[in-house]
């Protein structure tokens, strides 16, 4: 893997404003849209965004990934 395709830490957003109901409403997002295919589901959340990726993209990645997800 290229290092300069890799962001570091130092370089990432502070992420979600509120942590806790950013995430929760979040992820009623997602299995609403699970649940519906086809559907389009708003995603509410304030987030800073590393460069390349979409606010909605990254409020994603933040709720469902943790230390334990391999990505």
């Amino acid at each position: 893997m290229r290092d300069d395709a890799m962001t570091t830490i130092a370089e990432m957003p502070a992420g979600f404003a509120d942590k806790v109901l950013s995430a929760q409403s979040t992820f009623r997002s997602v299995m609403d849209a699970m649940a519906r295919p086809g559907s389009v589901q708003r995603v509410a959340a304030s987030v800073g965004t590393p460069a390349g990726l979409m606010r909605g993209a990254a409020a994603i990645a933040l709720t469902l990934f943790d230390h334990d997800t391999p990505i």
